[in-house]
C-alpha cells in the first residue's frame, strides 16, 4: 500500500514516503507521487485527512502531527485534491489507494468506469435537484453531508463480477461500500 507522510509543521526536510504495491502501474505510481508532491508544495508542506480517515465529520487532521485545520464538506480547494482521472479528484491518500485498487481490479480481469469523485456543494445541490434526497427515496445526500464532498468517495459502474471482486477486495485498499442501497458508491475509510 502507498502511504504519505507529510507535515506542514515540521522542518523543510519533511519527506513523502510512497511504498508501491507489487504490480502497480509504473505510470500511475509516478503520477500519484508527482501530484502528491505538487499538492504538498502548493499547501506549504501539508496534506490533510478528512471524515472517515481521522477525526469527526468536516474535521481535517494532519497525517503526521495530528494538528487540525478546517475544510468544510464540499469546499475543499482543488489545490488540496489529487486528480485520479481527467476531471475527477480525491484527497491525496484516498487517490493513491484508489489508483492501487483500480490497478488490482484490472489485473484481476475486471473493469470499472469512474462516474463521480469529489463534489462541491453546488454539484451536490444539483444532484439533489435531479435525483432527490436519500431520506426521501432518492440517491443524493444532504448538501454538506456527502462523502463525495469530503473528497473520499467515488461512484463506479461495475458489472456483477467486478462488484463481487470489489466486495471481496476493496477493503484491502481502504475502500468500503458505505451505502447499502448504492453498490456503485465506495468511500475511502483507511
Amino acid at each position: 500500500m502507498r502511504s504519505h507522510e507529510v507535515d506542514n509543521h515540521l522542518p523543510s526536510d519533511t519527506t513523502i514516503h510512497v511504498e508501491a504495491r507489487k504490480g502497480a502501474s509504473t505510470h500511475r505510481r509516478w503520477r500519484v507521487l508527482a501530484l502528491s508532491i505538487a499538492v504538498t508544495l502548493l499547501l506549504g508542506g501539508g496534506i490533510a485527512v478528512y471524515r472517515g480517515l481521522a477525526g469527526t465529520p468536516g474535521e481535517a487532521t494532519d497525517i503526521s502531527a495530528g494538528s487540525t485545520s478546517q475544510y468544510p464538506n464540499g469546499r475543499i480547494p482543488m489545490s488540496a485534491l489529487t486528480e485520479i482521472e481527467e476531471g475527477f479528484h480525491l484527497l491525496p491518500e484516498a487517490a493513491s489507494s484508489y489508483l492501487e485498487l483500480i490497478d488490482a481490479l484490472e489485473s484481476a480481469g475486471h473493469t470499472a468506469t469512474l462516474n463521480s469523485a469529489y463534489r462541491s456543494l453546488e454539484e451536490q445541490q444539483e444532484l439533489i435537484d435531479d435525483f432527490g434526497l436519500l431520506e426521501d427515496g432518492g440517491t443524493a445526500a444532504q448538501v454538506g453531508e456527502s462523502e463525495h464532498g469530503d473528497g473520499i468517495a467515488v461512484d463506479l459502474t461495475l458489472n456483477a463480477e467486478a462488484l463481487e471482486w470489489m466486495r471481496s477486495h476493496a477493503g484491502e485498499f481502504g475502500f468500503t461500500e458505505t451505502i447499502a442501497s448504492e453498490p456503485w458508491h465506495w468511500a475511502y475509510t483507511g
